[in-house]
């Protein structure tokens, strides 16, 4: 997904990428979902809740986070505008969330319920490509996963979601990467050293 979006919300840009660009269709979708605030530090799903609904963040950032056993939230997925924001396996399997979902900044919000999306793809099937939402969140997770080294992960973030430093401290960035802020400061001097940007 593309994360330049101008800062006045097109509803019909959205879902023209997931092919839907019928008038009545993007009627029907504005008609279930709605557009919110959320505040700072504001949670948008609490551990143990199940995740019933999907943000697309229209401006702002947002994060998904475990604490450790020391309390310390461990990162697990950064989200900027641009991005749909759900818990994949508490979505999916409509179970309770192992995971937290909070607000970084103050963010607009686009909320789709689990049950308008039923509902909608009951209507009309072309609602169905709402569902390359669960593989891109999906993808993106497993993406740092599958990275074996710092530097592999480091470089992979700044080819795919470079843009995530100018929104997120190096801290949150490194435990999202699942190293230390001091590998992470090293492989960055590497890289840089290496002239890459």
């Amino acid at each position: 997904m593309n994360h330049s979006i101008a800062s006045e919300f097109s509803l019909h840009s959205l879902l023209s990428g997931y092919g839907i660009s019928e008038e009545r269709l993007v009627e029907l979708f504005a008609r279930h979902t709605r557009i919110r605030l959320a505040g700072k530090g504001e949670i948008l799903l609490e551990r143990g809740r199940v995740n019933q609904t999907a943000f697309y963040l229209i401006d702002g950032c947002a994060y998904q986070y475990e604490l450790n056993d020391t309390g310390e939230e461990r990162i697990i997925d950064l989200h900027i505008t641009g991005d749909w924001v759900l818990n994949h396996s508490s979505f999916v399997g409509q179970r309770a969330s192992e995971v937290c979902i909070k607000a970084s900044s103050v963010c607009r919000l686009l909320e789709v319920r689990m049950e308008d999306i039923h509902y909608l793809i009951s209507v009309s099937q072309k609602f169905i490509q709402l569902g390359r939402i669960l593989e891109e969140v999906n993808t993106r997770v497993q993406y740092f996963d599958r990275q074996q080294t710092p530097y592999g992960k480091y470089e992979g973030l700044m080819k795919d979601r470079k843009e995530l430093f100018g929104h997120f401290p190096l801290k949150m960035i490194a435990s999202y990467l699942k190293i230390t802020p001091e590998t992470l400061s090293r492989v960055r001097e590497k890289f840089v050293s290496a002239g890459k940007t």
